[in-house]
């Protein structure tokens, strides 16, 4: 018999999943048939990205605007996201962002607009989901914290040291939530490499021969890669997988 991934019949949230990663999340859950709520903070075209995957998918698709450090504001898009398109059955923590500047010269401003969307960002969206899982009596949740590799291994010749900081307390915060809410969800965290999105998109031509080369399969890797991997943990087919951080760079990490 073939292979496939099911997911439960409830709707799915991505932070962010109007974008790089986060937009290939929120198309392979439409494609497997799931209805998806996209939270974006400020992007003008994320109403249209959702539009866009309804009509290609056939599935209901909603774009939401909220930051998702605003714990009020999340808990309000939720309960809409259950209004329109019926429980929410998991969440995608995608939203993220990073500062490349040599670390003698990050502010205290840095630090906390980095570890406000990449720490406290899933873990509000996890939480402000969790309370409501709670309240409903729900026991099946599916919850995938998005983090990267930066929170394993110094990136060498790179100055994102708070961002990685950032993700390591991430991917630390997604197993621990995952031992105290795993009553309620499986929870896990997944690490991409360095992989073809805006985020990369900066770097020289150089610095992209670095970093393939320090791959063992030479080259980036695509956002459509990580989401198969995205959608695997939010599968029936994941279900003794909780607590652990998956990895998803090509090999990077051997080196």
């Amino acid at each position: 018999m073939p292979f496939e991934l099911e997911l439960p019949s409830k709707s799915f949230v991505v932070t962010g999943g109007n974008r790089g990663i986060g937009y290939a999340i929120s198309r392979a859950i439409a494609q497997a048939g799931a209805r998806v709520a996209v939270l974006y903070r400020s992007s003008a075209d994320a109403p249209a990205v959702a539009r866009a995957l309804q009509d290609e998918f056939g599935v209901m698709v909603r774009a939401y605007q909220v930051d998702v450090a605003d714990s009020a504001r999340l808990e309000v898009v939720y309960n809409q996201v259950v209004r329109e398109l019926g429980p929410i059955g998991g969440l995608v923590a995608a939203a993220g962002i990073a500062v490349s500047k040599p670390a003698v010269n990050m502010t205290r401003d840095d630090f906390l607009r980095i570890f406000q969307t990449n720490t406290w960002g899933p873990y509000n969206s996890a939480a402000c989901l969790m309370r409501l899982w709670i309240r409903h009596n729900y026991h099946d949740g599916r919850i995938v914290i998005v983090s990267s590799i930066g929170g394993r291994r110094v990136s060498r010749g790179t100055s994102v040291s708070f961002y990685q900081a950032s993700k390591a307390a991430a991917s630390m915060l997604g197993r621990s939530l995952a031992q105290e809410w795993a009553r309620y969800a499986r929870i896990n965290v997944l690490d991409p490499g360095y992989i073809a999105t805006d985020m990369t998109s900066s770097m020289t031509a150089d610095e992209r021969r670095r970093v393939e080369s320090t791959a063992l399969l030479n080259r980036f890797g695509t956002p459509d890669e990580v989401a198969n991997l995205a959608l695997f943990l939010l599968s029936n087919q994941a279900s003794y997988c909780v607590g652990t951080s998956y990895v998803c760079d090509g090999g990077i990490v051997l080196q």
